[in-house]
């Protein structure tokens, strides 16, 4: 009787655990499924990120609808380091700001946000990406308007339009 009673609290036990393993393998094949599907995805950031990496020199710049003067223009660098921002020659002294920033390449067209360490709200921004070319269009985080839309600028519309060109690590 006692060895009946132990098979059969055995035998419920194996079943038990054969419930648990086989759920446990469902719910592990659901979660890496799920992974590979979300991947690409994490990649495209992934990559969007560490493209944006490095030296930027702008090559022009326009704002409210006008071409910024030559020597605004050549002073203007943007480093992009980690989640570090640094700005440089937004100034008339040289000097170097950092900022943080974020971006959201999953976005049409693609987000940039970054926050300048006295001011209040973000600047938000749109860029574009292509080879060695970063386009930046951005509204100043205090203004009512909100994000740029397009990379354009227009009369009284706060907007700044900067082309950048990256500097290879050779120059």
């Amino acid at each position: 009787m006692l060895a009946r009673i132990g098979y059969a609290i055995l035998a419920t036990g194996k079943v038990f655990m054969e419930r648990i393993m086989r759920r446990s393998l469902i719910t592990a094949v659901a979660a890496f499924s799920a992974l590979l599907i979300s991947h690409p995805a994490a990649i495209a950031g992934e990559d969007a990120a560490d493209s944006i990496q490095g030296v930027w020199i702008a090559k022009s710049m326009e704002a409210n609808g006008k071409s910024a003067p030559e020597e605004v223009v050549n002073r203007l660098r943007f480093t992009f380091k980690d989640d570090k921002l640094l700005v440089k020659g937004n100034f008339d002294d040289g000097r170097e700001e950092e900022c943080s920033f974020t971006i959201d390449p999953e976005r049409s067209p693609k987000h940039l946000n970054f926050s300048p360490p006295r001011e209040k709200k973000p600047v938000l921004g749109i860029y574009e990406l292509k080879n060695d070319e970063l386009r930046l269009c951005m509204r100043h985080g205090n203004s009512s308007e909100g994000r740029p839309t397009e990379f354009a600028t227009k009369e009284g519309t706060e907007l700044v339009l900067i082309v950048f060109k990256k500097l290879k690590e050779s120059e």
